[in-house]
Formats: structure tokens, sequence, C-alpha cells
């Protein structure tokens, strides 16, 4: 069995907190103790509380009052969380179509808040399932001026299991139905019109930084969504 590296101590206190609302202990409205009191019950900096603090208001599991605490939020039912697999039977293959240095668009810089630069990494692949191609993704990464990028680094992996370099990743994930337009068809050697999954998804590192943002295209027969 793979050795599981050791929870941060910031994480400790936000995955206490978050059973503490799941199991009912903690109800919509509650305060939560003070920085003081988790800081001393933890053996804990308050810097590391503040932490654990912004992260969970990040998530929405709770919210802050100047003056007053930090209180548990009242769940937002628009929103879910799924764990889901592509196909867990399934078998995919990643092969890179390119790899481009490209402007900041305006869409992206939206949905990238945190990334400042004006270049970012553009990475195209297709997505086979036993030599046939079910489909396409495009990602985009951090570019550092500093750093080459070099096409061969890229060559038949899948960036969304391999490039956390072992963080702790949480992706928002939003699922929409599309009719393939002439581009999406081309690639996915499919007619104009044929039903495809679009998965748009945005990556946070253990602060909720943005570390990558992406489209996945799928044919609609070649994924399944297994929620819990």
């Amino acid at each position: 069995m793979a050795n599981r590296t050791p929870l941060s101590k910031y994480q400790i206190i936000v995955n206490a907190i978050k059973k503490d609302i799941a199991d009912g202990i903690l109800s919509p409205g509650d305060p939560l103790p003070s920085e003081n009191y988790m800081s001393q019950s933890y053996g804990i900096s308050r810097m590391t509380v503040r932490k654990a603090l912004a992260v969970l208001i990040n998530e929405t599991y709770i919210y802050s009052v100047q003056g007053k605490g930090h209180f548990v939020s009242k769940p937002d039912f628009t929103h879910f969380d799924i764990n889901f697999k592509r196909n867990d039977d399934q078998d995919f293959e990643h092969k890179l179509l390119s790899v481009d240095i490209v402007d900041m668009s305006d869409d992206l810089r939206i949905r990238m808040q945190n990334f400042t630069q004006k270049k970012i990494i553009e990475v195209k692949q297709r997505i086979f399932n036993n030599g046939e191609v079910v489909g396409y993704d495009i990602t985009y990464l951090h570019y550092n001026p500093k750093e080459p990028v070099l096409e061969k680094e890229f060559h038949y992996i899948n960036i969304d299991e391999n490039a956390d370099n072992g963080e702790k990743i949480k992706k928002h994930v939003t699922l929409a139905v599309l009719s393939s337009d002439e581009h999406i068809s081309s690639i996915l050697e499919v007619e104009i019109g044929f039903p495809i999954i679009q998965i748009e998804a945005t990556a946070r590192n253990e602060v909720s930084q943005i570390i990558r943002y992406g489209k996945s295209y799928f044919k609609g027969n070649a994924f399944k969504i297994r929620g819990q």
C-alpha cells in the first residue's frame, strides 16, 4: 500500500469543521469557536487557523461577520459536489495535438482570476478508447517565461491526472449537453450536430488558487456519470 501524504495542519481543521457540519454538530447560523480557541486546541498558530477559515469561506461552508466572528452558512441547494469517473470500465488514452503559448484572452482572465501573466500554455489533446477517438480536450496552464515548454513532455499523458505533483486538488466541474459544431465534429470524426458532452473544469490547489482551466468534449455515447 502506498504511503499517504500527511494532511497539512490547516487541512485538519478544514476537515474537522466540514465533518461537524455534515454530522449536524454545527448547524446553519452557528458560530465557530474563536481563532484563539482553535489555535490553542490544535496547538497551531492563528495564521494557520486563518488559512483554514479562508478555505472554508471560499468553499462557502462558512461566512465571516466583522467584529463578531465566523458562522456556518446556509446550504446552497443550487450547487452540488459530484464524484465521477469517465466510464469506470474504460481505459482512455490521451494523444497530443499541439502545445502553444497563446495570449491570455479576456474570457480566460475572468475564468482564471489569479493568473496575472499575459501569456498562457494551451495544450490540445485527442482522447481515444480502444483505438477510437471519443474526446477532445483543451487545457490552459501557467506559463513561466524562464522555463522552456517542451512538447515531448506532454505526449501521451492525461493532464487531468498527472499534473498535480501530489497536491490535493479541488475541481469545479460544469457539464453541458451540446450539438457538435464543424470544428469539434472534425476532431471527433462525427457528423455536425452529433450529441456531445462538454465538461468545463477549473482546478484549485489547497489554498484555492486556480492552477488550470479547461474544456473537454466527449461523444455522448462514450461518457457516463456515477454520482454519490
